[in-house]
């Protein structure tokens, strides 16, 4: 019985390192930590105020640029005036916050970073890197050929489930399993002249796609070694829905719902799948076929974003109008389109006819120069791991994947809130002379990571704590998880330690001098805490992670 086949965006162009092998050698000048490990702070220049009436936002200038903690302070004290909805640090960004990591192969990875104020062509994810580089707990999932196993990715990459039920394009001897592991997607000649897969099939070896995907997004950072993933510290669950020749609809459509954690059933056996211990926070879609949305796939994004996921998938690479390609013509789905390596629309991305088709714009390769990301080296089945450049849609989908879950990571929740962050971190869509991108060709603008830093910084709840006589008793719940005593990440001796009650939820602050504490989530695992003494005239940023 043949089933109907979505084919995988596959790489467009496809560049390969010369020697295949890319040498792993260690760069002298970058330096041995990241910035975000050496407590630096970053500086506000003043304070952005909104009012109620008029409704405005306005700029209230420091004399001279002070640390975010002290910012701050005044930002809260701004806030209590009457009519003002909100304020904030205006804070700024630029070289001193840029976080290099030290693995090797860095310097290639142009569509994160091309250096300096004229980089019109990445989206400049060292600007978000000392501010946040994900949280473990976010969990994004990659439906695709499965993941290959790689250094790079053994502390990001969790299981799955294998969702490929026709045995021959599974490859791996059976159907639907507990073994989303790529065993190899190559397509023979004895596999064409079998009749068993779809006519649109050639001749090709194993894409390794899916670890492709997953290096893009999740990649182990500073580990001197390799690349960085954009969102280095996300968890990537590895969901396998293409095989051979690519994947069905209703297999692509059940790795979607299972995904974003609904009960999903083996039509086949009837038996239900065992529940997603980690639902996705959002899901990578770098996958699609010629088609108008199908009712299981419109379905499968409906019931994902229910579920709390945001589903991302690559506009295709046909150099045609999205409208005519699923899953990224789905509602709800966020179609992504292609920048090449001089900013301009990639040549073989797809495009919108009218605003609002595709989503977002991020570089996906081209122009001379591909996107570099971990790779295998075997033709057929897996061999050794590898670091190769691929281009597509299918490479630009991970980053936008990879910025969410930032987003997500900083404790923004639920798909709108996060689409509407995400869709305000864009910068214009740079000049080139070429195929340049518009607003309805390639979306709202250009992926920028450094236009998601004071959102992340900024985002979550705020409050204060007065202490008597140096003591800040508990009363003051933070939502800290359950479990092991809080220790400080800096700690100011003879002025503030920390405790927390088990079970209770709270946080005690105990200090030697009387004063006034601060505190403000910045993401889900930590709180920052700044100190200020009763005159006012101190300012002191403590970090308790949970």
């Amino acid at each position: 019985m043949f089933r109907r086949v979505l084919v995988v965006f596959l790489a467009m162009g496809l560049l390969v390192v010369p020697g295949t092998a890319v040498a792993v050698q260690a760069e002298a000048s970058l330096p041995d930590e990241p910035r975000a490990e050496r407590g630096d702070e970053a500086l506000a220049r003043g304070i952005l105020v909104r009012t109620e009436n008029p409704t405005r936002t306005t700029l209230r200038a420091f004399d001279e640029f002070l640390p975010l903690s002290q910012a701050l302070l005044r930002a809260e004290q701004v806030a209590q005036e009457p009519g003002v909805t909100w304020a904030e640090p205006d804070l700024v960004l630029g070289p001193s916050d840029i976080t290099i990591p030290n693995d090797p192969l860095f310097d290639q990875q142009w569509s994160l970073w091309e250096g300096g104020s004229t980089d019109d062509v990445s989206v400049r994810a060292p600007l978000i890197w000392g501010i946040d580089s994900g949280d473990p707990g976010v969990v994004v999932a990659v439906i695709d050929t499965g993941v290959a196993a790689h250094p790079d990715l053994a502390a990001r990459v969790i299981a799955g489930y294998d969702f490929v039920s026709d045995i021959a394009m599974a490859n791996d001897g059976n159907g639907w399993d507990a073994n989303p592991a790529d065993p190899g997607d190559w397509i023979s000649q004895a596999d064409i002249n079998s009749g068993e897969f779809s006519s649109g099939c050639d001749l090709t070896a194993s894409t390794w796609h899916g670890t492709h995907v997953a290096g893009i997004i999740a990649a182990q950072w500073n580990n001197e070694y390799g690349i960085s993933g954009a969102a280095p510290n996300v968890t990537v669950q590895n969901v396998r829905g293409l095989g051979k020749c690519g994947g069905t609809i209703s297999d692509i459509a059940a790795a979607i719902r299972w995904a974003a954690g609904d009960t999903v059933v083996d039509e086949l056996t009837g038996i239900a799948v065992p529940m997603n211990p980690t639902p996705a926070d959002v899901i990578n879609l770098s996958l699609g076929g010629a088609s108008a949305c199908t009712r299981t796939m419109a379905d499968a994004v409906s019931t994902a974003r229910a579920l709390g996921s945001v589903v991302i998938a690559a506009a295709g690479n046909e150099a045609a109008p999205v409208s005519s390609y699923l899953p990224a013509n789905c509602p709800g789905a966020l179609a992504v389109a292609a920048t090449d390596a001089t900013g301009a629309q990639a040549s073989y991305s797809n495009f919108g006819v009218t605003a609002g088709q595709i989503f977002i714009a991020a570089p996906g390769g081209g122009g001379g120069r591909g996107i570099l990301s971990t790779d295998n080296t075997g033709l057929t089945s897996p061999a050794q791991p590898d670091f190769d450049v691929k281009a597509g849609t299918s490479m630009a989908t991970p980053l936008v994947a990879a910025a969410a879950a930032l987003i997500a990571s900083s404790g923004v929740t639920g798909p709108g809130a996060i689409e509407q962050q995400l869709g305000a971190a864009v910068r214009s869509f740079p000049v080139t002379g070429g195929q340049d991108c518009t607003l309805v060709t390639c979306g709202a603008g250009l992926l920028s990571f450094d236009l998601l830093a004071a959102a992340i910084a900024l985002d979550g709840e705020r409050g204060t704590v007065r202490g008597r006589n140096g003591v800040l008793v508990d009363g003051t719940t933070l939502g800290l998880p359950e479990g092991e005593l809080v220790t400080p990440y800096t700690k100011f001796p003879g002025e503030t330690s920390y405790t927390r009650g088990v079970g209770v939820r709270r946080v005690s602050v105990v200090s030697d001098t009387r004063g006034e504490f601060t505190w403000q989530r910045r993401t889900g695992k930590k709180i920052y805490v700044y100190f200020r003494s009763a005159s006012g005239e101190q300012s002191k940023r403590v970090i308790i992670p949970a």
